[in-house]
């Protein structure tokens, strides 16, 4: 596993590209502001995320862009194979803990559940105005990463 570098736009090649969180560190964390954020998406990720959900967690957001000082780290907790307990506690978790996990850790977090909108597939595309601002197309694609 290894994440690709970035585009000539400053994003990661389409498609959903698996890593680890020590190759997220690697990639992502080389300026002190990114440093900081990266320990709280790591400490949310080991301290509240996989004591409680065995599922792939995807990343996205700004910070696995070329951004210098992101805001905050884009996170999904992909239960679409879980089960249907596991898919009811994880979205009651996300709703409940959404904006303590925001200020606690800087961590948007999402559930992706089946029956919903797909949001690995939501994430994977540019926002109107960031596609403009960058001269790309509306449709452009841009890669997300994907820890087992």
């Amino acid at each position: 596993m290894s994440i690709p570098n970035l585009d000539a736009h400053g994003l990661l090649p389409a498609g959903v590209h698996d890593c680890t969180l020590m190759e997220i560190e690697q990639s992502f964390a080389w300026n002190r502001h990114r440093r900081g954020l990266y320990r709280d998406f790591a400490w949310c990720v080991t301290d509240e995320l996989r004591p409680l959900f065995a599922v792939p967690i995807l990343v996205d957001g700004s910070f696995v862009t070329s951004a210098e000082a992101p805001n905050d780290v884009d996170v999904v907790l992909d239960v679409m194979k879980a089960s249907h307990d596991d898919q009811q506690r994880c979205l009651r978790f996300c709703d409940f803990h959404h904006k303590r996990l925001m200020a606690d850790y800087r961590v948007d977090l999402w559930p992706n559940l089946p029956n919903q909108d797909d949001m690995a597939a939501f994430f994977q595309h540019l926002r109107a105005q960031d596609a403009r601002f960058a001269g790309l197309d509306e449709n452009h694609r841009k890669g997300i990463l994907r820890v087992a």
